[in-house]
């Protein structure tokens, strides 16, 4: 049985990790955008909903308040107006020789409130517009078919923001380290995702891209090149299911971006790699996309991950657990003989020892379950490689000399 590690729960998240990135592990775009069209405020106007729907919750909720409040005071303003103008008082309400614009109107508190009942259609019946004052009809008419349009607009605008699947993607989570291995003969680049909601995501396809910097001479600019690279699911189709976590594969072949296998250690001198899963949301058929981004040093080689097999439990249902999301296996394979070798010569003890040294670098990213090891097997397994002398220069990696027993078991076997 091959020994596994578990990335650290902190793992790729440092700071110094986060600059360097132009994807953040949530997802984000870290790209500032300056010296755009002085138009730009224009273009944002002529399409107000989507920006309302971008923005902030605390700016929607404010916006549907402000809405409602400033409607009824512009129109309470213009109901005070009208009855001052009139000659609307408190010392004429009783009188039999003075027709108000609005019976109980004479402050601006009551023109207030009359604002409010006529916008809601609320009709306390103390206050109504009367015949003397024409234009005060017109004015009703008007605060009418304006509420309306007031209140739909900001139901709409809430609605839609509710229905968004913004919040639907913090439910897919991602494995905090890729790998890349050897699998069923082939170098594949592997990242496993995984959705924990009970209605899970349909027609989920996953894609890739690799980022290669160039600084620019003398500025401290970089050209960014961003190279394509496309994911399969583990049958080799281009949807996932997603009823427990998969795993994505990318085929490092000569149609690969990261082809040839001997500068894999290098990744290609790309950068970052992005990888992006869309889908449809069964419950809205709203359509959802999630990122995060990988570095480098977030690649582990010669490893591949964990197979997680649903268990059954008493009463007949599936269960699966995420424990060993993030679990990976190193990958010890041989080529059959008489096979023309396109890889790198993974079957010799130097390879495989490469291959270790680049599991162990990650060590101090990853927890390893040294509880299972043997301190004395070790150090015994060890001096034995060491006097044989067919590590090479990596006998003197010091990282060696403190590799666990389950790495080093999968050594002793192609001694």
């Amino acid at each position: 049985m091959d020994s596994c590690v578990r990335p650290r729960a902190d793992s790729g998240t440092d700071m110094e990790d986060d600059k360097r990135r132009l994807v953040s592990k949530q997802g984000n775009y870290r790209v500032r955008l300056e010296n755009v069209d002085t138009n730009i405020l224009k273009n944002y106007l002529r399409d107000a909903f989507t920006t309302l729907l971008d923005a902030k919750w605390r700016w929607i909720l404010l916006i549907f308040v402000m809405g409602f409040i400033l409607t009824w005071t512009v129109f309470a303003c213009f109901y005070l107006l009208f009855s001052y103008i009139n000659g609307d008082s408190l010392d004429t309400l009783d009188s039999y020789d003075h027709d108000h614009c609005i019976t109980n109107v004479y402050d601006f508190t009551t023109a207030f409130l009359f604002s409010v009942e006529t916008q809601h259609t609320i009709g306390y019946g103390s206050r109504a517009s009367t015949t003397a004052c024409p234009h005060v009809v017109l004015l009703v008419f008007l605060q009418f078919i304006f509420g309306i349009g007031v209140q739909c607009l900001t139901a709409a605008l809430v609605f839609t923001k509710l229905q968004r699947s913004k919040k639907r993607g913090d439910a897919i989570i991602f494995s905090q380290q890729a790998c890349m291995g050897i699998v069923d003969g082939k170098w594949q680049l592997m990242v496993r995702v995984g959705d924990f909601r009970r209605s899970h995501l349909v027609d989920v396809k996953g894609a890739g891209k690799l980022i290669k910097r160039t600084p620019i001479s003398n500025t401290n600019q970089e050209f960014l090149d961003l190279v394509p690279i496309d994911f399969k699911s583990e049958g080799g189709g281009d949807t996932l299911t997603l009823l427990w976590p998969a795993v994505l594969y990318h085929t490092i072949d000569e149609n690969s971006p990261l082809w040839p296998p001997e500068n894999l250690h290098l990744f290609g001198d790309f950068s970052e790699l992005i990888v992006t899963i869309e889908g449809v949301i069964e419950s809205t058929s709203r359509v959802i996309q999630v990122r995060t981004s990988y570095l480098p040093d977030e690649i582990v080689m010669g490893c591949k991950f964990q197979t997680i097999n649903p268990g059954i439990d008493e009463d007949g249902k599936y269960h699966c657990s995420y424990f060993d999301i993030n679990t990976m296996c190193p990958v010890m394979q041989n080529t059959p003989r008489g096979r023309r070798r396109t890889l790198p010569q993974y079957t010799s003890l130097e390879y495989v020892f490469a291959q270790t040294v680049l599991v162990i670098n990650v060590s101090r990213q990853c927890l390893l379950q040294r509880d299972l090891c043997d301190r004395s097997r070790e150090i015994t397994l060890w001096r034995e490689l060491k006097s044989r002398k067919i590590c090479g220069d990596l006998r003197f990696d010091p990282l060696l000399k403190t590799a666990p027993l389950c790495v080093m078991d999968q050594l002793a076997g192609q001694i």
